[in-house]
């Protein structure tokens, strides 16, 4: 897609890993479009994602004061709309897939990724599913986020 290499520029001028982690876990870099003017050339990586995954993984463990919890979510905990405002929900947390853990939070950052509600389609059947075998997002979230909060779901494919 057209952008990331910027992104990741952006990202690693406040210090962040992901272009680190990218000169860890490259197989192949070039530059896009450099037959052109320098305003078009665009950085291109190639990178092993089990390499790129462990990378990110162990510098996030090994920072301090960081506490990392891997899990699910299976449904965005919110208090009820203030009746003179309609629509004016107020996050207060989150509930985990296994649903043994509640999490307290005044804010809450979704990275839902592209399969939300995800279907696999193999001929006429489909499955719920994700990306190379993973399991689909929480349909919980999904529902909390349309049912709940009002938010309109959807593919965007065309």
């Amino acid at each position: 897609s057209v952008g990331k290499g910027h992104l990741v520029r952006e990202v690693d001028a406040l210090d962040g890993l992901c272009g680190r982690a990218g000169d860890w876990a490259g197989i192949h870099f070039s530059v896009l479009n450099r037959s052109k003017g320098p305003a078009v050339w665009g950085p291109r990586a190639q990178l092993d994602r089990q390499r790129y995954r462990e990378f990110i993984q162990a510098e996030l463990l090994s920072t301090p004061r960081l506490t990392v919890l891997e899990g699910s979510v299976e449904e965005l905990l919110v208090s009820d709309p203030n009746p003179a405002e309609p629509g004016n929900h107020r996050v207060t947390g989150i509930r985990l897939a296994n649903g043994s853990q509640l999490i307290s939070a005044s804010s809450v950052v979704l990275t839902t990724g592209t399969f939300l509600s995800g279907s696999l389609f193999v001929g006429q059947t489909s499955s719920p599913g994700g990306r190379m075998g993973d399991a689909p997002s929480s349909s919980g979230l999904t529902q909390t986020l349309r049912d709940r909060l009002g938010l309109r779901v959807g593919r965007l494919r065309a």
